[in-house]
């Protein structure tokens, strides 16, 4: 007995370790004299002894079935003339009881046949038995013995040896079951045509899964999941629940047929091959991308059989094609190990590279066929544009050698058939290449004020190993326009200090970005506005309001009120609810400096290179600038004086008093914090004007009265 290995390798997850399929093939001369011309293996089944049995069928009548131990070839032809005749050669189903029974499915009815004897077959049909249909198209055998039948017509059968139940819910004309299994808790599954498609009996009870239509087989996995799959999709199944159905890419043109269990990800024979899921894809082994045979002929073809043989191995039908005709064969595939080199970059140090670049990589060896990424070329390197897999079959010379020519030669038209053997091996590795992105996530924490109230800082927790050489630093200057500040590089502390910035005089919104190795620059982040605290006097001496600018940036719950004698004894002394802007302290005598913060809700600790933090780390909160409750009305050199606004906060009206004997004219500007003009009156000539809310924003506003003096001052909308 001659086998034929070829090669098909599968990758494992290492660079440089595989899976390699061994696959044998057996052909007509392993058991031709059991074989017929154009019959072809659809049903196979391995028994618990390892055993694999399988049907030989041709539409001139069937040819019976065999059985093959791995080392012998036995066929039955049914026995008798007599059990011929009862049974037929067609058979459409295997299922195994004890050690000596084998249960046999037929065009014409059960049988129970104990193996060895070509007399020891025992036939249940409709002549002396209740079974509602004679031809069996499905068996399976529970884990209480009992044997599970399905008919043509969709009636499923219980038989435990002596009682038969008939369970026709679902039968009819054109609802034939396609396929049984028992679970190991017992339950049957059943494949079905028709809707519902699959059935499962538990307990009593049919469960419908009306979702699939006309399911053609089912297999169990070790964890409890159930593989069906359909003319085109694989459906998981695990507790009565769908969790995945996948379908072979459109452009294969599939049929699927069997499903077998593989730990490693269930195969699926199909009129194209045999695929296999891996991940959420359903890849394609043919003799057009491996060394597998054709497995069907071009025309008349039958389900191709799949059997698990729970170790690492499938078995599968295929038809192997001689001179003039087509002969069933059968075909194994077991996996080993072994070890290939990876292809090299040829243009670079190693497999990094910036993104906007390309890297060249070189298979190192010299093939007839390279398929870079599925694509079948000649080519012997490969050109990458950005991060990826890069997958790597090489394709040697095949060699062909001419085998044993067999001819008969009788009193009938000679048949030749001229065997070949193909000892081509496909290599197969594959390769991580990294393109150098920008990474586009990196955002501030914090923006601050310092704790001398002089200078605003920004704070970033810097992130490691992403490729990030520095940080730009951006200010905005215009609405929604923002200007370049400065750069950090990446071993530095993650904290720039806007030394152009004054806190007491306005907020400022900043972002940053990353510049990585390459050059390249991210996007900017989303901008940290800071705070901006003033105070006014109340409506006497004693009160002191506080009001201030959003901090914008993050999610927080409350803004903390510090206040203090000096600035560096600053304590909490209240807090309020974001959103409210304001805050009024009561009773106050002597002078205090005040300050306005928000809690993080996880510190933000920068660090450099070696992870030595901020002297002032972590920073665990964002302050406002310091002011005390000085409140002066005087003139400078130049004739600026200040006047004061009241209410202040104000929500719908505030009063501007100011110096005015002689009543001369006065104009007042009214200018938002971008230097935007929003109010103008003209001509005024008491010492006091009112000026309404009507539809200015919330917000901080300064203004200006120019007449014979000229008076400034600010206030908030609240």
């Amino acid at each position: 007995m001659k086998k034929f290995t070829l090669f098909l390798i599968l990758a494992l997850g290492s660079p440089f370790v595989h899976s390699q399929f061994n696959v044998t093939l057996y052909k007509i001369r392993d058991f031709r004299q059991f074989n017929s011309a154009y019959d072809q293996i659809t049903v196979m089944e391995m028994d618990p002894a390892g055993n694999l049995w399988f049907n030989l069928y041709n539409t001139w009548g069937g040819a019976g079935m065999g059985k093959f131990t791995g080392k012998d070839w036995f066929i039955f032809n049914m026995g008798t003339d007599l059990i011929k005749r009862e049974l037929g050669l067609y058979v459409n189903a295997f299922a195994f009881d004890l050690g000596d029974s084998v249960w046999v499915g037929t065009d014409n009815g059960l049988a129970k046949f104990n193996g060895v004897s070509p007399e020891g077959w025992e036939i249940y049909n409709s002549k002396n038995s209740p079974i509602p249909d004679n031809k069996i198209t499905a068996l399976a055998v529970d884990n209480k013995y009992i044997k599970w039948i399905g008919c043509s017509n969709g009636n499923l059968v219980s038989f435990d040896g002596n009682k038969w139940i008939i369970f026709d819910k679902y039968s009819g004309i054109g609802n034939t079951i396609n396929d049984l299994e028992a679970d190991v808790d017992g339950n049957i599954w059943m494949a079905r045509n028709g809707i519902p498609g699959l059935v499962k009996y538990e307990q009593g009870s049919f469960i419908d899964f009306p979702g699939l239509t006309d399911v053609k087989h089912i297999e169990l996995g070790w964890n409890g999941q159930i593989f069906v799959t359909t003319k085109d999709k694989l459906i998981i199944i695990q507790n009565n629940e769908i969790i995945e159905t996948i379908q072979p890419d459109p452009r294969l043109n599939c049929e699927l047929y069997e499903v077998a269990f593989q730990q490693e990800g269930p195969f699926v024979s199909s009129n194209k091959g045999i695929l296999q899921k891996i991940g959420s894809e359903l890849k394609l082994y043919s003799k057009d991308n491996s060394s597998l045979p054709d497995l069907v002929p071009p025309e008349n073809y039958n389900p191709v059989p799949l059997v698990y043989d729970g170790i690492a191995g499938l078995w599968f039908s295929f038809i192997y094609e001689g001179i003039s005709a087509s002969y069933a064969s059968i075909g194994h595939m077991d996996k080993t190990v072994i070890m290939l080199p990876k292809p090299v970059s040829i243009d670079k140090p190693s497999y990094n590279f910036c993104f906007g670049e390309s890297i060249t990589l070189d298979a190192t060896m010299d093939a007839a066929n390279y398929i870079w990424d599925g694509v079948n070329t000649k080519d012997r390197t490969y050109t990458v544009y950005d991060t990826k897999t890069v997958e790597l079959m090489v394709l040697p010379e095949e060699i062909c050698m001419m085998d044993t020519l067999i001819t008969n030669v009788g009193d009938k038209l000679a048949d030749s058939l001229i065997c070949m053997q193909s000892s081509r091996m496909t290599l197969y590795t594959s390769v991580d290449v990294f393109a150098q992105h920008v990474f586009k996530d990196e955002v501030p924490c914090v923006a601050t004020v310092s704790a001398d109230s002089k200078k605003n800082l920004i704070v970033w927790e810097r992130t490691p190993e992403v490729g990030t050489a520095s940080y730009n630093i951006y200010r905005e200057t215009g609405t929604d326009i923002y200007t370049f500040l400065g750069n950090i590089p990446a071993g530095q502390l993650s904290v720039f200090e806007d030394t152009l910035s004054n806190p007491r005089t306005r907020s400022y919104k900043y972002k940053i970005s990353s510049v990585d190795t390459c050059g390249n620059e991210s996007g900017q982040s989303y901008y940290h506005k800071t705070m901006h605290l003033q105070i006014s006097q109340g409506y006497d001496s004693t009160e002191v309001n506080l009001s201030w600018e959003n901090y914008e940036g993050i999610l927080f719950l409350n803004y903390i009120i510090y206040k203090g004698t000096t600035t560096d004894n600053l304590s909490p002394v209240d807090s309020i609810p974001w959103g409210y802007t304001t805050w009024t302290d009561t009773n106050v005598i002597g002078r205090f400096n005040y300050r306005v913060g928000v809690q993080l809700s996880v510190p933000c600790k920068p660090a450099d290179l070696q992870g030595k933090k901020a002297d002032s780390g972590p920073y665990s909160h964002s302050m406002s600038n310091i002011e005390d409750n000085r409140f002066q009305t005087f003139i400078g050199e130049q004739g600026i004086a200040n006047a004061r606004s009241y209410p202040n906060p104000f929500s719908h009206w505030t009063q501007i008093d100011f110096e005015n004997p002689q009543n001369h004219p006065y104009q007042l500007m009214v200018t938002d914090m971008n230097g935007k003009t929003v109010r103008m009156v003209d001509n005024i000539r008491d010492n006091k004007v009112i000026l309404l809310r009507e539809n200015l924003p919330q917000g901080l506003y300064l203004f200006e009265l120019k007449g014979d003096k000229v008076y400034r001052g600010k206030f908030v909308v609240r």
